[in-house]
């Protein structure tokens, strides 16, 4: 059962320009404490102790956690994990795998998280050995849920009132979001004051300026400035800045308007395939790391490059459980060894392992790819059929319906002794998609000889067939199972 730990919060004056306070990890209470967007935390981590905080989400948005150690290298190794209300864990992050801001590599964060639903969420930080005490500073970034269809375009207005120092500026920072358009306004309030506008991206570069505008938005008069309708690609704060012509002084009037643009969050890009050669003895096993979101299908490859070697690959997670496994066909030595597909449940990282199988290791060539994101976590859809071939050569066909952006699994379950199916897919145009005989995976309900082609994603529209005949030409019966994701 999941322990709550109460933290104590002491008030810091802190000049930055984010807010943060101090907690340290008490006794159990009934509620964790919440985690505010855009509002740091520091905390104090015992020896031995996990501080969780709870997060409201709105509604359907991305989220990023970040947890960074305060003290020197060495002392404090963060681990962060976000679970939902039952406690089913969504990621989990140890040392960063990406750049992210200034983290250092055992500092944790998990990039990106989307919660699918109005709902809380918890977050927990603890470290990798459970030893050591030290100050942590934990952060959460949120972009918005996307607007209702009742919701008006430009409803997003901030004004505010700043000064202009003689030969000076005054900057006002914007939180801006991936999907949002940016429009800016300086509106004088001082007679004859002339606005220079300026915007800054997060990385401090100047994106655009405006002296004297020439239109008639916001109300602004000729000599105040206009910033229009900037599409935003990359979450982050932004600066607008202002300034008096001639180095003049002024009070000014900033207007900040956000209109959401597209309401539904864009999947990230799919990530670049990792590719290494290397050679595994016998007792010896070659580990690469790699890292996955809840939603991602990744295919294993391990092409030998030595004739004597036969692969076995297996995926464990951070805590060395094996996830999936895969090897090659049997007796067929020209084909690698595969994990077809595997569909990442949890946010995290992950190492492919390879080892010899036989008494001989060699050389291989390990490849790792990312062939989707976003694949749909719910229960599929699933129809099931008995098959039956009764004469040598025969060859069974079923139809089945798809759409694009169908995720389907077949498998072909042998209700015979000693039969060996074999498994096609067709696509409405004829050709071959995809093909099995022995399905190498994990999965216990799978015969060493049954058939699987897992998760495939369907791109067009249509009537499928599957092909279903004998590795060795005998006849026997079967059980089709059809499972679509969509």
């Amino acid at each position: 059962m999941l322990r709550w730990f109460f933290f104590i919060a002491s008030i810091f004056i802190v000049l930055t320009t984010l807010p943060a306070s101090k907690l340290a990890a008490q006794p159990a209470t009934p509620s964790p404490p919440p985690l505010q967007a855009e509002s740091p935390l520091v905390l104090v981590l015992m020896e031995g102790e996990t501080a969780v905080f709870s997060y409201r989400a709105q509604g359907s948005q991305s989220i990023t956690v970040s947890a960074k150690s305060l003290e020197a290298p060495g002392v404090l190794d963060p681990v962060l994990e976000v679970l939902d209300a039952d406690n089913r864990r969504l990621a989990i992050n140890d040392d960063r795998n990406l750049t992210y801001g200034d983290l250092a590599e055992t500092d944790a964060v998990i990039p990106d998280l989307l919660l699918p639903e109005a709902a809380v969420y918890f977050i927990q930080v603890r470290t990798f050995t459970g030893t050591g005490t030290g100050r942590l500073q934990l952060a959460l970034t949120a972009a918005p849920p996307p607007p209702s269809a009742q919701s008006q375009a430009g409803d997003a207005i901030t004004r505010v009132l700043v000064s202009v120092p003689q030969y000076g500026v005054a900057e006002y920072a914007v939180q801006v979001y991936t999907g949002q358009r940016l429009s800016l306004g300086a509106l004088a309030h001082t007679d004859g004051f002339d606005t220079i506008l300026e915007l800054l991206s997060p990385e401090q570069d100047i994106i655009s300026e405006n002296d004297d505008h020439a239109g008639d938005e916001m109300g602004l008069g000729e000599r105040d400035s206009f910033i229009g309708a900037l599409d935003i690609t990359d979450t982050g704060i932004y600066i607008a800045r202002v300034r008096g012509y001639g180095g003049a002084g002024g009070d000014v009037e900033l207007i900040i308007e956000r209109e959401q643009v597209e309401p539904v969050i864009a999947p990230p890009r799919l990530r670049d395939p990792i590719v290494a050669e290397d050679e595994v003895e016998i007792g010896d096993v070659f580990e690469q790391p790699f890292n996955a979101t809840a939603g991602d299908l990744v295919t294993v490859i391990v092409e030998p490059l030595t004739i004597e070697l036969d692969p076995r690959i297996a995926v464990v997670d951070l805590f060395n459980r094996v996830i999936e496994t895969g090897e090659r066909i049997e007796g067929n030595s020209n084909l690698p060894a595969r994990i077809e597909r595997l569909l990442i449940e949890t946010t995290g990282d992950y190492t492919a392992q390879v080892r010899s199988y036989l008494d001989t290791g060699g050389a291989f060539k390990l490849t790792i790819l990312h062939e989707a994101r976003a694949v749909p976590f719910h229960e599929p859809t699933v129809t099931t059929a008995n098959g039956e071939l009764t004469t040598p050569g025969q060859i069974y066909r079923q139809t089945f319906a798809a759409q694009a952006g169908d995720y389907v699994t077949v498998e072909v379950r042998s209700q015979t002794v000693g039969f060996d199916p074999r498994l096609r897919l067709i696509a409405p145009s004829g050709d071959v998609l995809a093909a099995n005989d022995d399905h190498g995976s994990s999965d216990p309900t799978l015969g060493l000889l049954d058939a699987r082609i897992h998760l495939y994603p369907i791109t067009v529209a249509g009537t499928y067939t599957l092909e279903i005949d004998a590795f060795d030409a005998t006849p026997g019966l079967f059980e089709v199972t059809i499972r679509s994701l969509r």
